[in-house]
């Protein structure tokens, strides 16, 4: 899978108990999977900015007179070092060269003597990928071998449901999951369901708003595996220059019965829980940041005064 993509895509994470959360935790951090849905999650935020290095395989000394080393930084500029002293080379006099060439990484040697290549930059936009090069292999890295570095904890902040975060090297084909932490005790939650980056929105975030639902039964039980069903309206149907379409999303409920998912500001809705009788329309608010789609204030019609016509939606006329 990719590592340096230089595609940035933007995550919204929504706290629904921001009040009980801030008890125990101060931070929001992210992990990211490369290798699918169940693949690996490392870590892609730290509690400070970091940057992207790159260890060496080889001790000293190393045979690179005359060789040249290039690499990528940042996603946009190439590096390529000569090494013009004699060999044997110590890994100090191969800092020494990469200095000279370029002030983007800073150059160290490692605990075995072997060569780190450390990005001046921090964060998801810092960067560093090995290309092809004769002295890549005697120095004990890979063609293509990258990293980048990782962004800093998210501060919780009273009285704030989401919070943004962009992954500035990401692809449709990582997935991504979140907790809490809290960053003196270190004591963290549990993590969240993994999403998708291929489903992160195309319309602004501030054109959207988070919605969340929480469901029980009469013994006080959580409706967990519980499907609700958001039927358009088609009122806006524009909406930043484009149209709105799809006649319908879903929400399942998780273990605990809790839903959420994110819908454009100001949209008229069905809305209807699977197994029971309850379908409300509802107008999703324009302002804020959260919304209880069963807080009463949204309905504009209830079950008795919904109307839905039988039409078909493609009628055949040959």
């Amino acid at each position: 899978m990719p590592i340096v993509t230089q595609l940035p895509l933007t995550f919204a994470f929504l706290v629904q108990d921001i009040t009980t959360a801030l008890l125990t935790f101060d931070r929001l951090e992210v992990y990211r999977s490369r290798t699918g849905l169940n693949g690996i999650y490392d870590p892609a935020m730290a509690a400070a900015a970091a940057p992207a290095a790159l260890s060496g395989r080889n001790r000293e000394p190393h045979q690179l007179s005359g060789k040249t080393l290039s690499f990528l930084v940042n996603g946009a500029t190439q590096v390529d070092v000569t090494f013009a002293g004699p060999d044997p080379y110590t890994t100090a006099a191969a800092v020494a060269d990469i200095i000279a060439a370029t002030p983007l990484v800073t150059p160290s040697v490692g605990p075995n003597t072997e060569l780190v290549l450390t990005t001046v930059a921090t964060g998801s936009a810092a960067s560093i990928k090995i290309l092809s090069s004769e002295a890549a292999p005697f120095l004990g890295f890979d063609t293509d071998q990258a990293s980048i570095g990782l962004d800093a904890y998210v501060p919780l902040v009273v009285g704030q449901h989401e919070y943004r975060w962009t992954d500035q090297n990401s692809d449709p084909s990582f997935y991504y999951k979140w907790r809490l932490r809290h960053s003196v005790t270190m004591q963290v939650s549990e993590f969240s369901a993994p999403i998708t980056a291929k489903e992160v929105q195309g319309l602004d975030y501030d054109a959207t708003i988070g919605v969340f639902f929480k469901i029980y039964d009469l013994q006080g039980r959580p409706l967990s595996g519980r499907r609700a069903t958001i039927a358009n309206q088609f009122l806006p149907n524009l909406v930043s220059g484009g149209g709105l379409f799809r006649h319908f999303s879903d929400l399942v409920t998780n273990d605990v019965g809790y839903a959420e998912g994110r819908l454009v500001r100001g949209a008229q809705i069905d809305f209807a829980i699977e197994g029971t009788n309850f379908v409300r329309r509802l107008q999703i608010p324009t302002v804020g940041d959260l919304v209880d789609l069963l807080d009463p204030a949204l309905v504009i019609e209830d079950e008795f005064g919904i109307q839905q016509p039988n039409i078909d939606f493609a009628i055949r006329l040959s």
